[in-house]
């Protein structure tokens, strides 16, 4: 009897060690990643996220499992764990930000236009008032309504970026040459049919009806200038304003530039 005892916490004393934990797989799985060996990582991570849902480990090991997916290009079930990420499982800025990214490219990648317009909405929505700023470009907005059948929409969103460089359009940083705007939105007037010989008359109009207005920005108020155009109020970027707001003076700065050439070639 004293042999099967000893016999039996040997073999329980060996399970008991033998018996991985959380940070066991998701280290092996991490390393295995690493070395490219992708799939049977993918099985690691995924053994945490069925096994032990509510772990700690549960967001990075989501994140990983997703760029698994893109790696091997299944984009639905990438969205299907980007879905988690940003609604369930992690709670962080920086994680709902990127997965909110995500989703607009992975829709975008499946040719799901309207779902990726949705989080690029959405990301604009949500974080707009911590980086003072849009995230995505007007020519990604516009991108997305000429995908959806929508060119005088795709028109109205890039219109207020005639005067601003382009910042930076979902995960490909864009050239800050304004001619990239200007490109696209000589196409979209082609597009629109719109009249060309009363384009320059409405702009001129519009200039001299340059209004101030003030506007709240993350550390506090500030007073911008706009106008409208075809119904669309364009902002004017500080570079067109004199230190003491002169409209002659702005006017002339807007004259020079390739926007106003553009709509004056028309």
């Amino acid at each position: 009897m004293k042999i099967y005892f000893l016999l039996f916490l040997l073999f329980l004393t060996t399970n008991l060690f033998a018996q991985k934990t959380v940070n066991d797989y998701y280290n092996e799985s991490k390393d295995l990643y690493q070395l490219g060996k992708i799939d049977s990582a993918l099985q690691g991570f995924l053994t945490i996220i069925e096994n032990h849902p509510k772990n700690q480990r549960i967001c990075s090991t989501l994140q990983h499992i997703s760029h698994i997916y893109f790696i091997q290009k299944k984009y639905e079930k990438k969205i299907e764990i980007d879905k988690l990420i940003l609604d369930k499982y992690c709670y962080d800025f920086d994680s709902k930000r990127f997965a909110t990214i995500d989703l607009s490219i992975d829709y975008e990648l499946i040719k799901n236009y309207d779902q990726a317009l949705h989080y690029c909405s959405l990301y604009d929505s949500l974080f707009y008032n911590y980086f003072n700023r849009n995230f995505y470009s007007p020519l990604k907005y516009a991108y997305f309504y000429q995908k959806l059948n929508q060119p005088y929409v795709a028109l109205e969103k890039l219109l207020p970026a005639v005067l601003v460089k382009p910042i930076r359009e979902c995960s490909v940083f864009v050239s800050e040459d304004s001619s990239l705007v200007l490109d696209e939105l000589n196409k979209l007037l082609i597009l629109n049919n719109l009249n060309k010989k009363s384009l320059i008359r409405k702009l001129d109009k519009a200039l001299k009806l340059i209004y101030p207005k003030t506007v709240f920005k993350y550390d506090g108020f500030a007073v911008e200038y706009f106008f409208v155009f075809l119904n669309v109020e364009i902002p004017i970027p500080k570079r067109y304003i004199s230190e003491k707001f002169n409209l002659e003076d702005t006017i002339l700065k807007i004259k020079k530039s390739e926007f106003y050439r553009l709509i004056n070639s028309f």
